[in-house]
């Protein structure tokens, strides 16, 4: 197995990870939702076995970080997702209470 592969396989398991962690705390909701800029390809392949394997619906809203992070910002009393997953640190955005 070379070493991209097994960054690939590593990446994958932590996702999935987070995502069982995530739903822990929703499970009365029977649906996680997930804000990501990742890539759909990726998101394709990975919702559904987290799905498969959870019984857990996800619903994932795709955008660029900046205007994911807005959205956070926004809703911070009010939130609407359950896990951000992936992007960049824009400039300015530090983690605080809000993104916890």
């Amino acid at each position: 197995m070379g070493v991209t592969n097994l960054k690939n396989r590593i990446q994958v398991l932590l996702i999935i990870a987070l995502l069982v962690a995530a739903a822990g705390t929703v499970q009365a909701s029977g649906r996680v939702v997930v804000y990501t800029p990742i890539a759909e390809e990726l998101i394709n392949i990975l919702m559904p076995m987290f799905e498969e394997q959870t019984g857990i619906s996800v619903e994932v809203i795709t955008a660029g970080s900046g205007e994911l992070v807005k959205r956070v910002q926004i809703e911070q009393h009010n939130p609407y997702c359950d896990v951000f997953w992936g992007g960049s640190n824009p400039r300015g955005c530090t983690a605080h209470r809000p993104f916890v």
